[in-house]
């Protein structure tokens, strides 16, 4: 069965999350207050209607109840953000992520006891600066509560070493390897590195952060 989720407003990243939950293969319900925001999403997403959710009878009308997870990502409009926060709470909906724009709002969220805290410019950041630190990361998924999962691209300088010596720690855990469009098991010791391998680590991020530099270095 696939997730049912509502994301509520639709800027650009409420837009742009809508269609990527679709491809994922979750329903998606899209809400917002602007006609126009609706109808540019209407033929991409399973349902959008203009709606208020700071409207207690609106809630209840779509049954956000029933939904796996409720998004608000309202952007600058901060007010109308925590005034939906709380109704969607009282309501009681399972699950509930809200999208941040600075500490303030997300100190009152957390307050209200919302599940999540969306905050996309910080994300960019970490993925971004985490990235350039190592031409060796590939990409790299923050899987939250300090844990992370990476995609390490073999690089000329890697290929013909043998797995085992690149010596990962023991809270480093090889999920796979990937070569193009194939997922093979997590490959032994004595495996041979090759050109265009992507070897997937999860673990702590501080680990494979500092494993990363080693192997660079």
């Amino acid at each position: 069965m696939s997730s049912k989720i509502a994301v509520i407003g639709l800027g650009h990243f409420g837009q742009s999350l809508c269609v990527e939950l679709i491809e994922l293969g979750a329903e998606v319900l899209a809400i917002d207050t602007s006609t126009k925001s609706v109808n540019d999403i209407s033929s991409k997403v399973t349902q959008a209607v203009i709606a208020d959710i700071t409207d207690e009878l609106v809630v209840e009308e779509l049954n956000l109840v029933s939904y796996d997870t409720v998004i608000v990502a309202l952007g600058t409009d901060i007010g109308t953000s925590i005034l939906a926060a709380i109704t969607l709470k009282e309501a009681g909906v399972k699950t509930l992520w809200v999208k941040s724009t600075n500490e303030l709002q997300e100190k009152t969220l957390l307050k209200i006891g919302v599940d999540k805290i969306i905050n996309p410019e910080r994300s960019a950041a970490k993925r971004i600066s985490k990235q350039l630190l190592s031409y060796l990361f590939y990409d790299f998924i923050d899987l939250g509560d300090g844990l992370s999962l990476y995609e390490l691209n073999v690089c000329n300088r890697l290929v013909g070493c043998k797995y085992g010596s690149l010596n990962m720690e023991d809270d480093i855990l090889s999920m796979g390897l990937k070569q193009h469009d194939k997922i093979l098991p997590p490959p032994s010791e004595d495996y041979v590195l090759k050109v265009d391998d992507v070897i997937l680590l999860a673990g702590p991020s501080n680990s494979l952060h500092q494993a990363m530099q080693k192997i660079a270095s």
